[in-house]
């Protein structure tokens, strides 16, 4: 008859190592469902809206049909090794011209802004040089303040004009602002009182 201190031991043992392919398998790739799907959904939304030739874009963002989906692995997306969530993306020049073409850009990609909201980890988004123009107002900008990790937003070189600017002071997480090259005009006081981690 076993011990009963040894019987303990192996029960937690077994829990252990549970535990630990639980993380492995984590580890190993898999994304958060919900944010796969999230991220197929911003490529279909730019291959719907956009004029251009997008053949060979993207190519890893596919919808393999398993669960996780590897998401992780793919260009341009960075995620929490442990979690498995979204931490960073690097969306820059989604719609694929030339930087000679952004000068005078009208909105190419009506990106809804809202779809981040998904993202619950995401610290850095790059939606530079995408034609964004103040359509984004009303995609969800202000809403962004729910992501509290988010520290880095770059937004330059699009359209955006002053009528965004008032809503980025929600954004209290943020410690990098880029809005270089876009259509702010005048000096813009409000801004900085909200955004005291600002660097």
């Amino acid at each position: 008859m076993e011990c009963w201190c040894v019987s303990k031991l192996k029960s937690w043992l077994l829990i252990l190592i549970t535990i630990l392919i639980l993380m492995v398998c984590r580890i190993d790739g898999g994304c958060i469902e919900e944010e796969r799907k999230v991220l197929l959904e911003i490529k279909t939304s730019l291959i719907d809206s956009n004029f251009l030739d997008l053949n060979g874009f993207l190519l890893s963002w596919v919808d393999d049909g398993s669960i996780g989906g590897e998401c992780c692995d793919w260009e341009r997306v960075t995620c929490n090794t442990t979690t498995g969530h979204v931490t960073n993306l690097t969306l820059r020049n989604m719609v694929g011209l030339p930087e000679q073409f952004y000068e005078d850009c009208k909105s190419i990609w009506p990106l809804n802004v809202s779809v981040f909201l998904n993202f619950k980890e995401l610290t850095s988004l790059n939606l530079s040089w995408n034609c964004l123009d103040n359509n984004i107002v009303n995609t969800g900008l202000g809403r962004l303040s729910s992501l509290r990790k988010l520290e880095t937003l770059d937004l330059s070189h699009n359209s955006i004009g002053n009528e965004t600017f008032h809503l980025l002071g929600a954004l209290t997480s943020l410690r990098v602002l880029n809005l270089g090259y876009n259509k702010l005009e005048g000096y813009l006081p409000t801004l900085g009182m909200s955004l005291v981690l600002l660097n």
